[in-house]
Order: structure tokens, then sequence, then C-alpha cells
């Protein structure tokens, strides 16, 4: 179910955050970097196992890269600024 809700979860989103405009540029830059990301992990991950990184610190690294990533390239939302819903599904204003 979690596979098979992420499509239209994803495409929501962007819409969302991004508007319908350029959805189609927004969708060819994020395939073309899952990509090359895909293409290029074996290697880094092999040469960075060869030089006698442990796991833990290979996932260390890697935790530290994605906050940055995300705080670089995510617009930064605040929870004071996110809607409330109330049961009946109403926004309601803080």
């Amino acid at each position: 179910m979690a596979i098979g809700a992420t499509n239209p979860v994803i495409n929501t989103l962007w819409a969302e955050m991004y508007g319908v405009s350029h959805i189609g540029a927004i969708r060819s830059l994020v395939t073309g970097m899952m990509i090359l990301s895909t293409a290029l992990s074996p290697w880094i991950f092999g040469i960075v196992i060869d030089i006698g990184w442990t796991l833990m610190r290979l996932l260390t690294h890697l935790s530290g890269l994605f906050f940055r990533f995300r705080y670089c390239f995510c617009p930064c939302i605040h929870v004071s600024e996110l809607p409330v819903t109330s049961s009946m599904g109403k926004v309601m204003i803080r």
C-alpha cells in the first residue's frame, strides 16, 4: 500500500508546494537526479568501503548530508505557519 500511494502523494505534494505551471520541469529535474544518484551510489559506496570506513561512520555522514540537502533545497516551513484542521475537515486559524 505504501509503494502504491507514493506516486499520487508525491504528485499532489509537488503541485501544492510549487504549483502546476512548472510541474514538468520539477519532475524532470527530480527524475534526472534520481537516475544519477542511482548510477553513482554503488561506485561511491564501494570506494568508501574499500578505504576502510565502518558502517556507522558511513551512516553518520549520510545522515548529515541528508539534513544539509533538506535545508538547502526544501522550503522552510515553520509549524506556526501550517494550517490547523479540525476533525470535521475545516481549516481553523491559530
